[in-house]
């Protein structure tokens, strides 16, 4: 890309950069453009993930993947990024005028000095849009969440910024540190914020600019011109927009309106302000603050080696990373989730998967009973894979066993004789025998384990039924 800096450029695959941290003598990755050679062209990122980039220049002006952007960059995907610069400093791009950044993100941390921020650290006439950061941000002046200074006829729409934002200057805030002639809506940062002066937990100044139907939730502390939402205000607005004065610890803002965590958390506050939840927005009720319905997780949900969840295309669901990991519990042949903790979306039809399961006819059970077919339907297996999969169309505690082997016809085989066996009826000390003749219809040399499973209210039943059948050539 530096040979050529206005070409067009896909990305067809993940990136691991990991190894950057070795590179130049332990400076990095060299930004694409710079002051002098900007980067002109356009840059799809395909959704496709950068992950570990490493930059180490704290004597460096303009820094981040593109140091200097003159144009378009969509479906970026930065992972757990480690960027140090100095002016001008961003995890994706450092600094922009004339480009647009959209559909792209940024985690891991970012260190500078004057306008750094977890995305950009400055963008003039350029618009931010579907975009976020979630890493820690540190900086002296003008520094933010998501954009370290907003300036000259730029925007940002339906983004937000979680990491913790820290200046030891002034102009510091969740979201923008400083904003100039621009304007902000439907966004909002959840982070804490501290810093000198003029701190936000939103924006730390807002200058000539509009701010709309926008919130933040994070703790702010500062010396002096600090505000829930709006650390100084001049010839600028806050329409619809609050902060939340349990979390921040701050009853006063130099703009919006100052709402209990109770409040924040109901979506009453926000119809009735006019806040689009058709298109936009959406809340778990009482639970959760808003939050972009565009930023749903689409189809697979991977939690660990033991299985998957898989909804089907374009269904979104609305979980964090750790909600995942407190609150779906993957384990061998077992899955557990606690969905009265969880978003509702979450709890909708879709596929799972275990792994590490060699069962030719599998049985899904639900809380220790067999699953009815109404609920846990196409049940299969592959015991090459040693993979059972099956449909669900509400979540509980699930586990996959042997199943029973289906009478008078089945693949690849089947019993001649009644299965199962009900012995109703019984008392203490009687005996329930049962036999059952299979017949095998797979493929040939196939060696099979079969069991005889019983329920009884009883402790004395005998298991030792097992046998090793190997199917005749």
């Amino acid at each position: 890309m530096k040979n050529n800096l206005n070409g067009n450029y896909y990305l067809t695959q993940n990136i691991d950069c990991s190894d950057t941290i070795n590179w130049n003598s332990g400076a990095g990755f060299e930004p694409i453009g710079n002051y002098t050679t900007m980067f002109t062209g356009t840059f799809n990122g395909q959704n496709n993930t950068i992950t570990g980039l490493y930059i180490n220049k704290p004597t460096t002006d303009y820094v981040g993947l593109f140091g200097y952007l003159m144009a378009p960059v969509m479906n970026a995907s930065l992972i757990n990024s480690n960027i140090t610069g100095r002016d001008y400093t961003g995890g994706l791009v450092g600094y922009t005028k004339l480009g647009s950044i959209n559909n792209s993100y940024s985690t891991g941390s970012v260190k500078g000095r004057n306008q750094v921020g977890g995305l950009v650290g400055y963008i003039e006439r350029s618009p931010i849009s579907n975009s976020y950061s979630t890493g820690s941000v540190k900086g002296s002046q003008r520094v933010g969440g998501l954009v370290g200074n907003l300036h000259h006829q730029s925007s940002v729409s339906n983004s937000y910024s979680t990491g913790s934002v820290s200046g030891s200057s002034q102009y510091v805030g969740g979201l923008v540190g400083s904003t100039e002639t621009i304007t902000i809506n439907n966004s909002y940062s959840t982070g804490s914020v501290s810093g000198g002066s003029f701190v936000g937990g939103l924006i730390g100044i807002h200058l000539f600019a509009v701010l709309s139907n926008s919130y933040s939730t994070g703790s702010v502390s500062g010396g002096s011109s600090v505000g829930g939402l709006i650390g100084y205000i001049n010839h600028a607005s806050a329409n619809n927009s609050y902060w939340d004065i349990n979390s921040s610890g701050q009853s006063s803002s130099a703009g919006g309106e100052g709402k209990t965590t109770a409040e924040m958390r109901n979506s009453s506050t926000f119809i009735n302000a006019g806040w689009n939840f058709d298109d936009v927005w959406r809340i778990f009720e009482g639970k959760k603050y808003p939050e972009h319905i565009w930023n749903g997780k689409l189809g697979e949900l991977v939690t660990n080696g033991y299985g998957k969840i898989t909804y089907p295309n374009n269904y979104r669901v609305y979980l964090t990373p750790e909600e995942i990991e407190n609150y779906v519990s993957f384990d061998y042949r077992l899955i557990y989730i606690n969905t009265s903790a969880l978003d509702p979306s979450f709890n909708s039809t879709a596929n799972l998967t275990f792994y590490n399961v060699a069962v030719t006819n599998p049985a899904i059970y639900v809380d220790g009973e067999l699953c009815p077919s109404d609920l846990c339907s196409n049940i299969e297996s592959d015991t090459n894979a040693e993979i059972v999969t099956f449909t669900t169309q509400h979540f509980t505690t699930y586990h996959a066993d042997k199943g029973l082997i289906p009478m008078y016809s089945g693949e690849p085989f089947y019993t001649l004789d009644q299965n199962p066996v009900d012995c109703g009826g019984m008392s203490e000390g009687d005996v329930c025998s049962g036999i059952w003749r299979v017949v095998t219809t797979g493929d040939a040399d196939n060696t099979w384990r079969f069991f005889a499973i019983a329920e009884s209210d009883y402790l004395l039943v005998d298991y030792n039924t097992c046998l090793l059948y190997t199917s005749p050539s």
